[in-house]
């Protein structure tokens, strides 16, 4: 019976290693960094179009799973920060991180 590698479980280990606390060298790499600048999309400016939220503030659980279900398009749902504490990554994120991103996010 061979061991098991693991090898999967050690990658995502690494990763979260150097995206939380950085590389163990300062110069991990001689890639230098990059001069293109960000450009942001507009803004839309105006009311917020009224969507399934509403629906839910509006008339109730009930009607918004009717909405959803009647609905032809695709929903997508922001996941971001969901289970969180189940994920490798977010295991080592601290609270003091999350606070000086959050204004991006």
């Amino acid at each position: 019976i061979k061991p098991r590698r693991d090898r999967a479980q050690k990658l995502i280990k690494y990763l979260g290693e150097v995206l939380v606390n950085g590389p163990q060298t300062p110069f991990a790499t001689t890639i230098k960094p990059s001069r293109i600048q960000a450009t942001l999309p507009p803004t839309p400016s105006g009311p917020v179009p009224s969507g399934l939220r509403q629906i839910y503030l509006k008339e109730g659980p009930a009607a918004f799973a009717k909405a959803v279900r009647n609905t032809k398009q695709l929903l997508l749902m922001d996941t971001t920060f969901r289970d969180a504490h189940q994920s490798l990554l977010a295991t080592r994120v601290r609270s003091y991180d999350l606070v000086r991103i959050s204004p991006f996010v």
